[in-house]
């Protein structure tokens, strides 16, 4: 079915991210840690919140979704 008028166009985009220290260091055998970063995005659209969530990320990621993949999502169809 092609659909020509957005029913639920994408508001707000909002990102948080946490470092969560470990209780004690971590590895996978390639890489050690002491913490873990916690990403959250909320997506707002038709008076509806959505949440995601990644773990094992770089603070980073919030700035390329603030940046550049959340102006190019703002009224795109949810």
């Amino acid at each position: 079915m092609l659909v020509t008028k957005h029913q639920a166009p994408i508001e707000t985009i909002r990102t948080r991210v946490y470092t969560i220290p470990t209780d004690q260091p971590e590895a996978d055998g390639t890489f050690a840690w002491r913490s873990t970063t916690l990403m959250i995005v909320e997506i707002v659209a038709a008076g509806k919140t959505a949440l995601g969530y990644i773990l094992y990320s770089d603070a980073s990621v919030v700035h390329l979704i603030d940046a550049t993949l959340g102006p190019m999502l703002i009224g795109e169809d949810a």
